[in-house]
């Protein structure tokens, strides 16, 4: 049996931390991910094609929000671009 634990756990300056937390990109990226996992099956798939639509819809919202914080992580630019 696996267990999931979730932490509230983001590395940086305090002020860009503190910050982050509370950006509507940063929280909409992790609701929006946290969704899409409720959706998905151990080996990571949708098999149910009724969650195919909702599942489009996070991954949009995931992009966006990622691409909304690139900013922020400069240093991994390179990896949100890809």
């Amino acid at each position: 049996m696996s267990h999931v634990t979730t932490q509230n756990a983001i590395v940086g300056e305090p002020e860009v931390v503190e910050d982050l937390v509370s950006a509507p990109a940063w929280v909409s990226l992790k609701e929006a991910a946290e969704e899409f996992r409720l959706l998905q099956v151990k080996d990571g798939s949708l098999p149910n094609e009724a969650d195919h639509a909702r599942a489009r819809e996070l991954i949009a919202t995931i992009t966006d929000s990622i691409r909304s914080l690139s900013d922020v992580f400069p240093h991994d630019s390179a990896y949100h671009a890809a």
